[in-house]
């Protein structure tokens, strides 16, 4: 009898730690999705970011052109007056 309990209580024992290893290869899987889910919005992030930043820098150096245009058609009228 005590051998069967003991042989019930081991087989207990081994079906417990397959549990808990089952759940810590769950967590482990999960947090790793959640870190490659992570990773993959911070870089789109940052994608968004530089290309706002290379619109803007676009956007200032057009207006920069365009006041240089303007600014030569002023001395230009200047000189034929």
């Amino acid at each position: 009898m005590a051998a069967a309990a003991a042989a019930a209580e081991e087989r207990f024992d081994a079906i417990i730690a397959a549990e808990r290893e089952g759940t810590d290869t769950a967590a482990a899987a999960e947090k790793q999705r959640v870190a490659a889910a992570s990773s993959t919005a911070v870089i789109a992030y940052q994608d968004r970011t530089i290309r706002a930043v290379k619109a803007e820098q676009r956007r200032f150096q057009l207006e920069q052109q365009r006041q240089a245009t303007d600014e030569r058609q002023r001395e230009a009228q200047r000189g034929d007056d």
